[in-house]
């Protein structure tokens, strides 16, 4: 990989993740809209927050920036979303995480993906992109971790995470609210861009597709799907969105068959199609280029699992 190729993937990372560098977060202004009777996305900077209120308190799926506690506080109050209750990281990268100390301090149940503790407890290295994650405290730490699957009843409403392996990262959650009909996909589902792929952590495209697999066997046609990232969504948007990466997999694994350099297939436009509609997060140069790299990567220690990370 050319130190070009590094510097972009670099930036494009760190301006998806690491606060205060694409923007002043002080200066955010979240949003709250609702997706469901007592469900509703907190949106801005960062991922998605979900949250579902009841009258014991709130849940929240992911926490965001740390450096949005004061927004974050203010937009869960302005819906009653007081005390938290339980915080559910749908995996550990920064800007999904980066707010659980705000709720662990208070007493909140952190609950995550196996493996999440381990990666939050230390620096995180992306070899790939020359971004290097800090630890995080013991208060944003999760202290109950899914291996398979869970359910946690909350305020009348079944709370089902389901541990997917080997995808956005090596260890995602999807969260259904089951009696409200919302699935909560975190970074398994980009609504309006193209995933980051953490390949040098256990991801991989297969198992992406295989996630979305996964979701659309839980969703029907009324479900409505928060994406990690992106506007609220629903089962056709996820499909489109599966075909797309099953698509773009085939298209650049036909070129690296014959032969083809990644700079040849960049600038053959494998994504073209789609391009105008996802804005979102990472340029689509910097999206075939994690493309190439996980096809042409080792796979004897990622098998592709939506159902276990094994």
């Amino acid at each position: 990989m050319t130190a070009r190729v590094a510097v972009s993937l670099g930036l494009a990372f760190v301006l998806l993740i690491v606060p205060g560098v694409a923007q002043d977060l002080s200066q955010v202004k979240l949003t709250t809209t609702p997706v469901a009777d007592r469900v509703f996305v907190v949106e801005g900077a960062g991922c998605n927050i979900g949250v579902l209120v009841s009258d014991d308190g709130a849940l929240l799926i992911d926490t965001a920036y740390g450096e949005l506690e004061d927004q974050i506080h203010a937009a869960l109050d302005s819906i009653g979303a007081a005390p938290v209750r339980y915080v559910i990281d749908t995996h550990w990268h920064f800007d999904h995480v980066g707010c659980n100390a705000c709720f662990g301090d208070d007493g909140a149940v952190l609950v995550a993906p196996a493996g999440t503790r381990d990666r939050m407890a230390a620096e995180q290295d992306f070899p790939l992109l020359g971004v290097r994650s800090k630890k995080f405290p013991a208060a944003a730490l999760p202290t109950l971790e899914v291996d398979d699957e869970h359910v946690i009843e909350f305020g009348g409403e079944e709370v089902r995470l389901v541990r997917i392996g080997h995808a956005h990262s090596g260890s995602d959650l999807v969260v259904l609210l089951r009696r409200a009909n919302v699935i909560h996909a975190g970074d398994l589902y980009w609504s309006e861009g193209y995933p980051y792929i953490g390949t040098p952590h256990g991801g991989s495209l297969d198992g992406l597709i295989a996630a979305a697999d996964r979701v659309l066997e839980m969703a029907d046609d009324s479900t409505a799907i928060i994406p990690g990232h992106g506007a609220v969504s629903d089962r056709q948007g996820l499909l489109r969105y599966r075909d797309m990466l099953a698509k773009v997999r085939d298209r650049i694994a036909e070129q690296i068959a014959s032969g083809r350099s990644v700079e040849e297939i960049v600038a053959s436009g494998p994504t073209a199609e789609w391009d105008d509609q996802r804005r979102v997060g990472m340029s689509p140069e910097v999206f075939v280029r994690l493309v190439h790299r996980d096809l042409t990567v080792a796979r004897t220690d990622r098998p592709v699992d939506a159902r276990a990370d094994r």
